[in-house]
């Protein structure tokens, strides 16, 4: 509404000052040469697909795309239909600039959780711990009326927003043993891959969510010319419940199960590494028989078929490939 551009306004121009100052810093202070006058070869679309298909063979990296997908579609649901929540259905929406803050503040304290838990424990251990905060903060909002007490507003803000920053730090910390687990495959670093997929990801899945929102409110009768309460029909209402509440909830728990059956533990990760750069130094690599039924089951392919397990490799022609 026009009430709410200045603080809008205020809030972007806050925003720009803050994040401005990196890319202004790096674009002086890099030694990197420039980029321009590089002549890119032509573009293969063939080699282009072949290699994103080749992605999904890792295991770890299917385990790593469905965390983030439906982490993704949850946060993205959640995030376009809160404004309309507290408007038409909590009634609450005078107190949305404070919630904004606090929502702010509850996902920065979640911060120094996530970092000593995937630090000195576990990468999945800061979504195991906090994911459940998410859930309870989104099953609150399941269940608000216009009669039900602010504070449990404020509760289920406070709790979601805590509880939002596990999943995300598991998705982010978990990406360069994904990454590794891929060069365990095709003896090749491929981070530019898996980081494109990433962003196609989150950006398809931002896009997705939107549009199934707007068109299962504009199909289950919400009139945005309307939008009190006392206005609202039956339907309308449930399908603002089932995009703030109940959808989010349900993709929150495939994510906590998707995490809890990650397989890639600390050490786990640790032989990966010191295989592959074995591999790389050498040849060939040393490895218990154990350790290596474990790799197959994070990658799930069998050792002999990935370039790990491969004898006789050509070094000259592998240097090649990594051009």
């Amino acid at each position: 509404s026009a009430a709410d551009r200045c603080k809008y306004l205020l809030c972007g121009i806050a925003f720009v000052l803050y994040f401005c100052w990196a890319p202004i810093v790096t674009f002086f202070s890099t030694k990197e040469k420039s980029s321009l006058d590089m002549k890119n070869p032509p573009l293969d679309l063939k080699y282009f697909f072949k290699e994103y298909i080749q992605v999904f063979k890792n295991k770890a990296f299917r385990q790593y795309f469905f965390i983030g997908i439906f982490y993704s579609f949850a946060k993205n649901f959640y995030g376009d239909a809160d404004q309309i929540f507290l408007r038409s259905v909590a009634d609450q929406y005078s107190h949305f600039a404070m919630l904004q803050t606090i929502a702010g503040v509850a996902e920065i304290a979640g911060g120094p959780f996530n970092y000593f838990l995937s630090r000195y424990m576990d990468k999945r251990f800061c979504g195991l711990l906090l994911t459940p905060f998410m859930l309870v903060g989104l099953l609150i909002n399941g269940f608000a009326t216009p009669a039900t007490p602010v504070f449990f507003i404020y509760l289920a803000s406070i709790l979601y927003n805590f509880g939002f920053s596990g999943p995300g730090f598991v998705v982010n910390n978990i990406q360069p043993d994904v990454t590794d687990v891929d060069e365990l495959i095709t003896g090749r670093r491929r981070e530019g891959v898996i980081t494109t997929f990433n962003s196609f990801l989150k950006k398809t899945s931002l896009s997705l969510s939107s549009g199934a929102l707007g068109y299962m409110l504009y199909f289950m009768g919400y009139d945005t010319k309307n939008p009190d309460y006392s206005m609202l029909s039956g339907t309308a209402e449930l399908g603002i419940r089932l995009a703030v509440s109940w959808l989010p909830a349900i993709f929150t728990a495939i994510s906590l199960i998707l995490i809890f059956r990650y397989k890639m533990k600390k050490r786990d990760h640790e032989i990966i590494q010191r295989v592959i750069k074995e591999k790389h130094e050498t040849g060939t690599c040393e490895i218990s028989y154990s350790d290596k039924k474990r790799l197959e089951e994070i990658a799930g392919q069998k050792w002999e078929d990935m370039w790990i397990g491969q004898t006789g490799v050509d070094r000259k022609l592998e240097e090649i490939a990594n051009i």
